[in-house]
């Protein structure tokens, strides 16, 4: 496994254009990105870095990162990222703890999410979903259970295929 390391500033925008493997993010005091992990492929750009692998990567960011994922094909895990993180399409489960906003397109397995400090809004899971401490919740069509907790603000729901459990709400339910 193959280990790389980039100065990208506190602030950085990493994009991850495609991961054919698991993708495990977690945030580090430092300036700097560390990748490990094996065929990959970087390109630094003005804000930041791009990043594409052939296989599963292990990225430690600056805690201020902004994170722009658009496909990973095994499964996403996140931690501590305080910036906005973006993750389009995920192939397998999703679990993100600590996020400064997030916004998901489409899981295609289960999706857990803890300590978003902003707004959580999400297209479409294909498995069970479960949310804790956000801001605003905005759900599309979730194809298993649903569970959310502790949402520091409202919670609009399209559609829900299984169960539905909602606890400690401070904002309107649709």
């Amino acid at each position: 496994m193959s280990q790389e390391r980039f100065e990208v500033g506190k602030q950085p925008q990493i994009e991850i254009v495609e991961c054919m493997g698991d993708l495990v993010v977690r945030s580090w005091a430092e300036t700097a990105v560390l990748i490990q992990g094996d065929d990959y492929e970087t390109n630094e750009t003005d804000g930041g870095l791009t990043i594409t692998s052939q296989g599963s990567i292990k990225l430690t960011v600056p805690e201020a990162s902004s994170l722009a994922i658009h496909t990973v094909h095994g499964d996403v895990e996140i931690k501590r990222v305080e910036g906005t993180v973006s993750l389009q399409t995920a192939y397998a489960d999703a679990a993100i703890r600590g996020a400064g906003s997030l916004k998901i397109g489409t899981v295609h397995n289960d999706l857990a999410i803890k300590r978003v400090n902003g707004n959580v809004s999400v297209e479409t899971v294909y498995g069970d979903t479960a949310v804790r401490n956000c801001g605003d919740l905005s759900l599309g069509t979730v194809h298993g259970d649903l569970m959310a907790r502790a949402v520091d603000g409202a919670v609009n729901i399209v559609e829900v295929y299984g169960d539905i459990s909602l606890r400690s709400i401070s904002g309107n339910v649709a």
